[in-house]
């Protein structure tokens, strides 16, 4: 006969359940991520998005691709600041979906999940406690503060800037 505290006893299932079901809850905190942000694709581009985006004629041509490395980039691309990863996907995302929302969009909220899902794995690298990672990435992933960064096209720098974090952070997540 067991005669482990029960309290004990509870916390060793709910640990099991969580460790044979991790990839589950992965696709939960993916599904809440994008069905949180599924309401913005018939939205029109707006604000900035029309400048560098619908009037920018250089993205508009892959062959204007070596100019991400020009010194005049900053007025080629309407930008104040050098950032030709995030330009780089400008052209990629025009190429794509020409000046289709949906494509816009989409790229967005595939960043969102794509973050969210890093913010679990860094949570639970950070606290080795499944419950507690799955509950932050939950929270992050329908925090209304992304709003503007997955909404407005052009503010996906917000979600690029992300990803160096997670990965250079991750990094020892596997030594």
């Amino acid at each position: 006969m067991n005669k482990e505290n029960p309290e004990e006893q509870n916390k060793t299932i709910t640990s099991n359940w969580w460790e044979k079901n991790e990839k589950i809850i992965l696709i939960i905190i993916g599904i809440l991520a994008f069905i949180s942000f599924v309401n913005t694709f018939q939205n029109p581009f707006v604000w900035d998005d029309i400048g560098r985006i619908v009037q920018n004629g250089y993205i508009k041509r892959l062959s204007n691709l070596p100019l991400l490395f020009n010194s005049k980039y900053l007025s080629y691309f309407r930008e104040t600041t050098y950032r030709p990863l995030y330009t780089l996907t400008l052209f990629l995302n025009y190429h794509f979906f020409k000046l289709n929302v949906y494509g816009w969009r989409i790229f967005n909220i595939f960043l969102h999940v794509l973050n969210t899902i890093l913010v679990y794995f860094l949570i639970r690298y950070i606290f080795k406690d499944k419950l507690v990672s799955s509950i932050t990435a939950m929270i992050f992933a329908v925090h209304p503060v992304h709003t503007e960064a997955v909404n407005v096209a052009v503010y996906r720098t917000e979600l690029l800037d992300c990803l160096p974090v997670y990965f250079l952070s991750g990094h020892s997540f596997y030594i």
